[in-house]
């Protein structure tokens, strides 16, 4: 069950993390409000870019780190066999080092990975390119990024999960002041009230039940807000790597109507080549005009 929800996780989190990137950099570079079935759809326009960027990474590493396995149960099992295995153990050191960096790599420029397809339309490879170059050129200037945007993510948290605590603590109190004792044991679930369920009777249980179904209505808008800062921030943390590292302005995204993984507009064999409209794109955020 793990390796089958595993990777349904991945896929999932990658197309909703790509779409939220793409909504936050065209908001951001472009000040144009996109939709989400329009940022959906992008997404969905490219999922083998974003979850082969998102999972590929690791994928490759596990494999090279299987191919060892298996290579090390071959070629030290047997003593006759061990003489090859120790003149070839430089190759074993060679993919142990390339998957360490690989995943070190990781495990600090992975938020980069969805943005990088989201802001350049490009496929899974150029965006692990793009992501692991910021990564190895200004690693500290990265890291001093995400240390920005961890503080400033604990703070607004903090006053997000605050606000919607205290909006349920006082539904509670005010429920429970002239509720009586049924009443008070239907409420008594909600966090600082748990001892006064001790007289619970069944037939309050239902009552209790659809309570507590509607207090996770509020409840999931502080985890919304966690999911959308962790992409909206890796969108904004990307633009700024690229200036950073390549020079680019963070105003520049691909747009429907440009080349996939380029700025350049793409070119009519009948017309001069045009920079594409901004407002005309964000209403078809799909895929390039000419496929449309």
């Amino acid at each position: 069950v793990f390796f089958l929800v595993l990777p349904l996780m991945g896929v999932w989190t990658a197309l909703c993390g790509g779409a939220i990137c793409r909504s936050a950099a065209c908001e951001f570079a472009q000040g144009v409000g996109l939709e989400w079935p329009r940022a959906a759809g992008f997404s969905l326009s490219r999922w083998a870019a974003m979850v082969g960027a998102l999972l590929g990474p690791p994928l490759i590493a596990w494999v090279i780190m299987l191919l060892m396995a298996l290579a090390g149960a071959v070629l030290f099992r047997f003593p006759i066999v061990g003489l090859v295995g120790a003149l070839l153990w430089p190759l074993m050191l060679i993919g142990g080092l390339v998957a360490a960096i690989m995943l070190a790599a990781y495990l600090i420029g992975w938020p980069m990975l969805l943005p990088s397809v989201a802001c350049e339309g490009t496929d899974a490879v150029d965006a692990i390119q793009h992501a692991y170059s910021f990564v190895f050129a200004k690693p500290l200037r990265l890291v001093v990024y995400l240390a920005i945007l961890i503080v400033q993510f604990a703070v607004l948290g903090a006053v997000v999960a605050g606000v919607f605590w205290l909006g349920i603590e006082i539904a509670q109190r005010c429920g429970m002041e002239w509720s009586g004792a049924r009443g008070k044991e239907a409420l008594a679930w909600l966090p600082g009230h748990v001892n006064a369920a001790a007289t619970e009777k069944p037939e309050w249980s239902l009552i209790r039940y659809i309570v507590r179904t509607w207090t996770y209505v509020p409840a999931l808008v502080p985890a919304g807000f966690v999911v959308s800062y962790l992409w909206s921030g890796s969108t904004i943390l990307y633009l700024a790597m690229r200036k950073v590292v390549d020079g680019q302005d963070m105003h520049e995204i691909w747009m429907p109507g440009m080349v996939e993984g380029t700025m350049a507009a793409v070119e009519s064999p009948e017309t001069e080549p045009t920079t594409p409209s901004v407002p005309n794109e964000a209403v078809s955020d799909t895929g390039p005009a000419d496929e449309s």
